[in-house]
């Protein structure tokens, strides 16, 4: 096979290549819904992968709570984040006293469910849909005057108290 033809093989090819990848990203991410979901899975792995991580360093939530004068919180979110947060404090010192989120009618849980417009007096709010974070606290200064905070703001605080 001459120089030329291989050429032209290997640019073919390329191109076929080139061009079932875009297939692959059209049909994987069809809508601005999957794309979504497919970030809220990325940085829900990130979470995990670095939670996981702090666990094997034995840091504790409820230290890093009562650290700052936290003893009842509000979980906004109950997504996987949401009840790996519960099941850490679950039975521990910080009381949950309710899961805040925009399905709560669907949730069944150990604690009491609320829409985000029905949250009690808590000491804080941890938000753990972390990827609409921004948007969420804002929407939640409008409404309550208690502590607003991010999972992330305690996961990656954890190592400071020790």
């Amino acid at each position: 096979m001459s120089k030329v033809a291989i050429i032209c093989l290997l640019t073919a090819c390329a191109i076929v290549i080139i061009y079932m990848n875009a297939i692959n990203k059209r049909l994987i991410c069809q809508n601005s819904k999957d794309k979504l979901n497919m970030q809220k899975m990325y940085i829900n792995n990130i979470i995990l992968s670095d939670w996981l991580e702090i666990k094997n360093k034995q840091c504790s939530f409820d230290e890093w709570f009562l650290h700052f004068g936290i003893k009842h919180i509000a979980i906004y979110g109950y997504g996987v984040i949401g009840k790996a947060l519960y099941n850490e404090l679950k039975d521990g010192m910080v009381e949950i006293v309710c899961i805040a989120d925009k399905n709560a009618k669907h949730i069944v849980a150990d604690v009491k469910c609320v829409t985000p417009n029905d949250i009690p007096e808590v000491d804080a709010i941890v938000v753990t849909a972390v990827w609409a974070y921004d948007e969420i606290e804002m929407d939640l200064l409008k409404k309550y005057k208690t502590k607003i905070m991010s999972v992330e703001e305690v996961l990656y605080g954890l190592g400071v108290i020790k």
